[in-house]
């Protein structure tokens, strides 16, 4: 049986809903060194009767999936090789840490997908956006261009909306602050500006954000109060990563 390989948004998810520590040691562990362990070992996919009797005696139905945020956990490189394929024994601790997987995978599932969404969208309208200046290119690509950014501003808007319509269970945060207009200063460079959206060069790269002269406050960043600009998830004014958290 094949091992099965996480995609960086899986990983990604796995390591921010479940506390960036080892469920193991609890332990800090880094997003590039985390180890996303099976919690029931993958093994048992090729061994039915045993899987059966393991999902038995932790208190788990036979629709319970290995491959799953259900079953993932963070874990550092020194106690997921120390563990390995072990089966743990069904004490109340190990029903806990079941009982917490099992709670918080529909919001890893939520996080996956909006990373990807997010990294999709960044991805494939900076690829257009350094096409628009080319010599070769005509004013109705050019405005086709121009088209796809602002629905571009108009998805990275719901994404926002997204995150705070469902807050995760353990998310109090409550949106209140007024956002001030956006003012550009010597750390910011409109590269150009066409309807719902503006293009603008800031210290850590080139982002977007919405030309609305009152945008919502969410999309301003948590960490320099600058209105972005947004590459994905990222602040360009100070590299912030805005996870969602």
């Amino acid at each position: 049986m094949s091992k099965y390989q996480f995609s960086d948004a899986e990983r990604y998810a796995v390591y921010s809903v479940h506390g960036q520590t080892c469920y193991l040691c609890g332990q800090p562990i880094s997003l590039n060194s985390i180890h996303v362990d099976h919690i029931l070992p993958e093994k048992l996919l090729d061994a039915p009767e045993e899987l059966s009797q393991a999902l038995s005696s932790l208190g788990l139905g036979s629709e319970f999936y290995l491959n799953s945020f259900e079953n993932w956990m963070p874990a550092c490189s020194s106690c997921n090789l120390k563990k390995r394929a072990a089966i743990f024994e069904p004490t109340p601790m190990m029903q806990l840490v079941l009982q917490r997987t099992v709670k918080l995978a529909d919001l890893a599932r939520r996080k996956a997908a909006e990373v990807v969404t997010e990294r999709q969208l960044s991805r494939a309208l900076n690829t257009i956006m350094r096409a628009k200046d080319l010599p070769e290119i005509s004013e109705i690509q050019r405005d086709t261009i121009f088209k796809i950014a602002e629905r571009f501003a108009s998805d990275a808007q719901e994404i926002k909306k997204f995150r705070i319509e469902n807050p995760s269970s353990d998310d109090d945060r409550i949106f209140t602050k007024t956002a001030p207009s956006f003012h550009a200063t010597q750390l910011h460079t409109v590269v150009f500006e066409s309807g719902a959206m503006r293009m603008v060069k800031a210290p850590h790269g080139i982002g977007f954000q919405p030309s609305d002269p009152n945008p919502h406050s969410s999309f301003y960043c948590g960490h320099c109060g600058q209105l972005g600009p947004w590459q994905g998830a990222k602040c360009m004014t100070c590299g912030y990563l805005d996870d969602g958290d």
